[in-house]
């Protein structure tokens, strides 16, 4: 499925931030470069919080539909540059699909 990197990246976090036993998580390696990208996720998932809940989301009802689209724009280039340090390639393939969705949901008026 090509998640072998996401896996291991998420493997090590599981077990070195959350505690996780590292004889019961398949495919953890504990090299210097998973350590740096488990230390860049876990500084992502402190700034945003689970799903983006600690974001400021009250610009939806503040401003008109393409104000606020823009500011979402503008939040998802910003998390783009946190996710290509992380995961390069899928940074990549995310990213144009995001934009794909938003410029067509913007066409529509969604």
């Amino acid at each position: 499925m090509g998640l072998l990197s996401e896996w291991k990246a998420f493997a090590g976090y599981a077990v070195d931030y959350l505690g996780m036993p590292a004889e019961a998580m398949p495919m953890y390696e504990g090299s210097r470069r998973w350590r740096r990208k488990e230390s860049r996720i876990n500084r992502f998932i402190l700034k945003v919080g689970n799903f983006g809940y600690n974001r400021d989301r009250t610009f939806y009802d503040k401003y008109p539909y393409v104000i606020y689209k823009a500011i979402s724009l503008g939040r998802h280039i910003a998390d783009f540059f946190c996710y290509i340090r992380i995961f390069p390639m899928d940074s990549l393939r995310v990213m144009t699909r995001r934009l794909t969705i938003g410029v067509k949901a913007v066409s529509e008026g969604k």
